[in-house]
Order: structure tokens, then C-alpha cells, then sequence
């Protein structure tokens, strides 16, 4: 394993956010002969130059440029922000991937999983089962690029020094063994390999009993990450994109004949014929196709059948912090996501949670906002003309409504307003309307996903002639919920929008990490051959750990922190407690 820095943080070449427009791009690239276009490589900054100069000429000639205070002020936030989110780490480089896991594995908190991970419940009678083979195939299945499980059983069966850690971390797990060799400290004994079929058909009773631990050693390693990097805003923004996981199975489309369709999904019932495409109406997403869905698709990105793999990632350091396999739409999944990181994570101190134009709904904003207390950060989806709000909603109808971008007309004189601020109502537990508070006398807050005065969380604009009315978010949370998309009024906003929506590809990079060094979520014949639902979502769960865990490990090791820790003589749970010199983080 061979260590890598991120890149210092460089202003782009113009200080302009159109840089990272996907327009400005798709132009600079023709003119670059379809070469993919990077904003901070100097080599294209003269055809970037052109295209912004000729965008800007158009804009000044029609009127629409922005005075050049409120551009100025929009750069300055942009780079602020794009120096925020800059990444603080990069994914090492491995040179033998079965002896890195070894490596890896000689974690304290790594090996607390291994001592923790139950057996599953025995029968009333017969031999006790032996698990620990299947266990070892299992991680070597999810932590490297095996693809299939007899690979996987393969790698571990040529592998002694491999099968010599599993062996002593089973012993230590049992209590077996007094550490007295230098690492782990466990007898040079071999795990004993089970014959093929026992492994396949114990791995989902394993891979069942690990699932309620794996993603809390995840997030535990995350904070432990946090620790190595205290100023960086690590939890702050996370981004969500899921991406396609067909399965083992015939990978054919729908056609409305249930005989067919049953008998294609009949030992993975969840395994429906999707597409990604845009429909007829011009309104581009991922789109399940079936017979109760009407919508025309004119064409195809992807189709497949299986289902969608859907992570939210930490923006700054690229690391999957919650995972989960999606059967529906992708913004069906905040809910399950965001439930898992404050159950794991209390104290995650998000803000913002980005992602691209299918999670931009008025029910993800509205969750995100009245449940949770933070923003959505999307591009606009189905963007249509003027929209005037209902009677009630503004005080006296000051508020007429919103243009295309959300930006408010005044009631009065209907002309457009400039942004003022946009307020979110305090997390507080109330009772008839007071707060309460604990016996220190501290406020007392809401538990992560209660719903909070959906009707009190407020955008307030300033009219230059009427004032500064405001409107509840409630009148339209898809373009009053989430941050600004346009700069009048609050340029730091629209500029922070702008830094975060050029980052926002991390979701975007784990997914592919993961095709690529893992070999799952691929298309054709070299998707994982595997289709029992406990192992695949154990398999997914252990690639987003080896993603974690190696970085952490790498940090370590920079900082010359030992990754090794012999274990105790006795008991089945090593000391919670780190090796010496790593950060400690409060819980």
C-alpha cells in the first residue's frame, strides 16, 4: 500500500463558476475535438476563454449580466466554499490487495468486529457448526476485486499467511489463545478451509449476523478520521447519487406477460426491468419501467434488472458514511439513508445534503427541512414558468409567488425581490408552544426525524418600495427549500450552490471505486455472481468498510501511528480504546 495526497487546493484558471457548467464544457469540448474538458488544466484554458468570453458578450449584449459588484461577490463565495469542500485525502495506491487486507485487518477496531461477530443460532442437535471459514471467505469476497465466490474461496485457499490471521482472530474471538508471537500475537496455525459447498451455503447465515455490525464500525473508523483532520468540515455536506446493480439473473426487458415476468424474477422477486432515460415530456431521471408506468422512453442510458445501489457520501473525503440497496425510486431512499446516519452518527452536524436533479422533489425537500433541519442542494428538475402561490399563503398576500428559479414577486407592485434570508425553525421540543428544558436547563431538542412546524420555516425577500415580506417554505419546497438558484440578494449563498454542485460528484466516484476495485454494481458477465439478498447486501456493506478502512489505515500510518494491537488473553471484546497516539473523538 503506497500513500497519496490530495492535490493543495487551486484557484480555477478564471474565477468564474461557469467553468464547471456543463454547457460551457460540452463547448470547449468540441472545440477540443471531444477531448473531456478539466477546468483547472492549463492546457484548455484557452478554448474555456473563448467559450466564456462569447457566453459573456451574449449575456451583456441581452441585457442579463449582473452588475459587476454582484459577480465579484458571487466569485468570492464560490471559491470560498470551493476551498472549503476542498479534499482532505486521497485513496492509497495497493500493491497486493490480499496483503493489505492482512494489513488492514491488524486494526483495533477491526478486529472488535471480527470478536464481535456472532455465530448464527445453532440447531437442537448435532455438531456445532463452524463459521469462521465462511466468515474469512466472506470478507475476502467483499474486499477484493474476486467477482464470484468460488474466486474468492480460491484467493483464501492460496493464501496461508491470509488463513493464518483469520485463524488467530477466531482464536482471539474464542478466547483460545495467549498472544505470544510479534503482530497479533496468535499461534502460526492455519484456518481450516471447509469444503465448497458448506462455505456456499453458510455464507448467508454469516453474512445475516454481520449486517447489524458492519455499518457501525464504519461510521466509528469515520470518526476516527475526523479526528486526524479537526478543521476540516468532515459530516458537513453529503452527496447522494445512486447508480444501477443488475443481478444475476437473465438481463431482459418487461413485456406484460406475468407468466414471464414470474418466471424471470422468480429467485430474485425484486429484480425489475429498469431503464434510465428521458420520457417524452423532456424530463430526464431513472425511471422503473412496468406496466402500471405509462411514460414513453425515447431513449435508453441503462436498463437492466436489479436494483439501485444508493450511498451517501462525506463531501470532503469521498467516504461512504450510510449504504443501502434502493428497490424503488432513488428519493425514496433518503428516508431509510437518514435514518441510519443519526441512529449511527448522532452528532454528524449536516447541513446540506447534494445530489443530482432526480432527488430534487418537493417531498425530499420538505423531509430534508421539516424532519431533519438542513438544506437540499440539487439542479432545478421540470423547470416551468411564473407559479403564483394560494390564497393564505403570504401575511396579506405580500408574496404573489416565485419565478422559474424561486425568486419572489412582491404582492403588490409584482415586481421580483431580492433574497433576504431563509430561516429555519429551531429543533426545539416544545409543549403548548414553550420550549422545555432538562435539569441543567438546557433546551431540550428534537429527535432526528421528528417533524418540526412544517408552516414556520420561512423565506423572507426585500421589496424596494414594500418592505421585507416573507412566505412560508411550505408554499413550494422545491424552489424555496433547498439553496438559492439565483444570486440577487444573497450572493454567498448562490455562490456556496455553485462551489458545492462542482463537488458534488463523490457519490459519483465511490460508485465508481466500486465497479472498478470491487467489481460490483457492473453490467454483463462480470457482475457478482451471487443472488441471495443477505449476502449481496453484506458483500456491498464490506466494500464500503475495505473503502474506509484503508484510509483510515493510511492515516495511521503517516502519522506513525501503529495499526497493531494484540489482542487480550480472554473475553470476547478487545479494549474499545485505540492504539497509542490516535485521536480521540467524543462520542
Amino acid at each position: 500500500m503506497r500513500s497519496r495526497r490530495p492535490k493543495p487546493f487551486q484557484a480555477p484558471l478564471r474565477k468564474d463558476p461557469l467553468v464547471y457548467d456543463r454547457q460551457v464544457k460540452a463547448w470547449a469540448k468540441r472545440l477540443l475535438a471531444g477531448v473531456d474538458v478539466d477546468p483547472d488544466d492549463p492546457a484548455h484554458r484557452a478554448e474555456l476563454e473563448f467559450v466564456l468570453t462569447e457566453v459573456t458578450q451574449r449575456r451583456r449584449a441581452s441585457g442579463t449580466t449582473a452588475a459587476t459588484t454582484l459577480q465579484q461577490r458571487i466569485q468570492a463565495s464560490f471559491l470560498k466554499h470551493l476551498e472549503r469542500y476542498h479534499p482532505v485525502c486521497a485513496a492509497p495506491e495497493l500493491d497486493d490487495e490480499l496483503e493489505d487486507l492482512r494489513l488492514v485487518l491488524e486494526m483495533p477496531r477491526l478486529q472488535q468486529l471480527w470478536c464481535e461477530w456472532p455465530d448464527p443460532p445453532r440447531g437442537r442437535s448435532g455438531p456445532k457448526p463452524h463459521y469462521a471459514c465462511a466468515k474469512a471467505v466472506l470478507i475476502v469476497f467483499g474486499w477484493t476485486e474476486a467477482g464470484d465466490l468460488e474466486e474468492a474461496y480460491n484467493r483464501l485457499t492460496h493464501r496461508a499467511q491470509l488463513r493464518v490471521l483469520f485463524e488467530s482472530l477466531e482464536r482471539m474471538r474464542e478466547g483460545r489463545a495467549v498472544p505470544h508471537l510479534p503482530g497479533l500475537g496468535a499461534s502460526a496455525a492455519e484456518l481450516k478451509m471447509a469444503s465448497y459447498p458448506t462455505v456456499a451455503r453458510q455464507l448467508p447465515l454469516v453474512a445475516e449476523t454481520l449486517m447489524p455490525l458492519v455499518d457501525a464500525c464504519r461510521v466509528d473508523l469515520l470518526r476516527e478520521l475526523v479526528g486526524y483532520f479537526p478543521d476540516a468540515p468532515i459530516g458537513e455536506v453529503l452527496s447522494i447519487d445512486g447508480t444501477d446493480h443488475p443481478l444475476w439473473i437473465p438481463q431482459r426487458g418487461y413485456k406484460e406477460d406475468d407468466e414471464r415476468e414470474q418466471k424471470l424474477r422468480e429467485r430474485v422477486p425484486n429484480a425489475r426491468f429498469r431503464a434510465w432515460g428521458d420520457d417524452s415530456k423532456g424530463a430526464g431521471g431513472k425511471r422503473e419501467l412496468g406496466r402500471e408506468d405509462k411514460v414513453t422512453v425515447t431513449g435508453f442510458k441503462k436498463k437492466w434488472r436489479g436494483t439501485y445501489e444508493l450511498p451517501l457520501c462525506d463531501l470532503v473525503t469521498g467516504m461512504p458514511v450510510v449504504r443501502r440497496s434502493q428497490t424503488e425510486n432513488e428519493h425514496f431512499g433518503l428516508v431509510p439513508l437518514l435514518s441510519d446516519l443519526y441512529r449511527l452518527w448522532p452528532d454528524v452536524g449536516l447541513q446540506i445534503v447534494t445530489g443530482d436533479s432526480a432527488f430534487d422533489q418537493a417531498i425530499s425537500h420538505r423531509l430534508l427541512v421539516v424532519n431533519y433541519g438542513v438544506q437540499g442542494c440539487f439542479p432545478l428538475h421540470d423547470k416551468r414558468g411564473d407559479r403564483q402561490f394560494p390564497p393564505g399563503a403570504s401575511k396579506n398576500g405580500s408574496v404573489w409567488g416565485t419565478d422559474p428559479n424561486g425568486r419572489l414577486y412582491c404582492g403588490i407592485c409584482r415586481k421580483p425581490m431580492d433574497l433576504n434570508e431563509q430561516s429555519l425553525f429551531p429543533r426545539r421540543y416544545r409543549v403548548d408552544g414553550k420550549v422545555q428544558v432538562d435539569e441543567h436547563g438546557n433546551s431540550r431538542n428534537l429527535y432526528a426525524g421528528v417533524e418540526n412546524e412544517p408552516d414556520k420555516h420561512r423565506v423572507r425577500a426585500t421589496c424596494a418600495d414594500h418592505g421585507r415580506p416573507g412566505v412560508s417554505m411550505s408554499a413550494n419546497w422545491k424552489l424555496l427549500g433547498g439553496l438559492p438558484h439565483y444570486p440577487e440578494g444573497r450572493p454567498d449563498l448562490y455562490g456556496k450552490r455553485l462551489a458545492i454542485m462542482a463537488r458534488r460528484s463523490m457519490s459519483e466516484t465511490y460508485n465508481s471505486r466500486l465497479k472498478t476495485a470491487r467489481r460490483m454494481c457492473t453490467p454483463g458477465p462480470d457482475r457478482t455472481r451471487h443472488n441471495d439478498p443477505r449476502t449481496l447486501n453484506a458483500l456491498l456493506e464490506i466494500a464500503a468498510l475495505s473503502f474506509v478502512a484503508q484510509q483510515v489505515y493510511d492515516e495511521r500510518r503517516q502519522r506513525g501511528i501503529s495499526g497493531r494491537f494484540g489482542l487480550p488473553a480472554t473475553g470476547k471484546t478487545p479494549p474499545a480504546a485505540l492504539a497509542v497516539g490516535a485521536p480521540h473523538v467524543a462520542a
